[in-house]
């Protein structure tokens, strides 16, 4: 479920996934229940409250994988050089953004090739990033500016980076989601973004009539409520 978050803009908010555990054509959901943590317990809970997953505020993200991948994931994203977001992958917004900041980027370093000086090095360190601001102020930063500007001019735009590690086994599953197989189990792990991100999702069982499972429902919190 999405909802477009601004008309003018490319952008939308995943309301909720679902993991069909059995085929629910032939096995219908007879009834939801909240999926609880040992130790939970809904007698606890207050009006409105729930239980659910934690969604971390800096990536924005859920993610729902099969149990036997867990033990490789876990060793793998312990290195920083694992990031989890790299499994989003990159919007087409993003994508030109990138590109109409590489062009900036190619550009100011062919004005400052062309015509050296302390404001064209001001131009290309700008372009660079805010961390390159004080290098035309030196003399070591404006060599390492030119050195730059060289290599910048010199090559075209090579595109975005091959990810490596897990964002090298991660595909897109659809507009708002990615799949990253783990090689090791076979098991798979969905990744997307939740909601408005940085705020708890409540987790659904659903089972059939004899009582398994038969569905699972994260609800992300962005539909609104009708008030009681």
């Amino acid at each position: 479920m999405l909802r477009r978050a601004d008309p003018d803009r490319e952008s939308a908010l995943v309301a909720g996934a679902r993991i069909d555990v059995a085929d629910l054509v032939a096995t219908p959901v007879e009834s939801w229940e909240m999926a609880l943590r040992p130790g939970e317990d809904v007698q606890a809970l207050g009006e409105g409250q729930f239980f659910g997953v934690t969604v971390d505020g800096g990536s924005g993200v859920l993610s729902l994988g099969d149990v036997a991948c867990l033990p490789r994931l876990q060793e793998l994203f312990a290195s920083c050089d694992h990031d989890h977001n790299l499994l989003l992958g990159y919007t087409e917004h993003e994508r030109a953004g990138f590109a109409e900041q590489e062009r900036g980027m190619r550009e100011s370093a062919r004005a400052f090739l062309d015509a050296p000086g302390r404001s064209t090095a001001q131009a290309f360190a700008g372009a660079l990033g805010e961390s390159m601001a004080g290098e035309p102020h030196t003399r070591r930063g404006m060599r390492v500016l030119l050195r730059l500007a060289h290599a910048v001019a010199g090559t075209e735009d090579p595109g975005l980076p091959a990810p490596v590690g897990p964002g090298a086994w991660a595909a897109d599953t659809g507009p708002w989601s990615r799949s990253l197989r783990e090689p090791v189990s076979g098991a798979n792990l969905v990744t997307f973004p939740a909601g408005f991100g940085g705020d708890p999702c409540p987790v659904w069982l659903g089972r059939a009539a004899d009582g398994r499972v038969a569905a699972l429902v994260v609800d992300t919190r962005v539909v609104d409520r009708p008030e009681a």
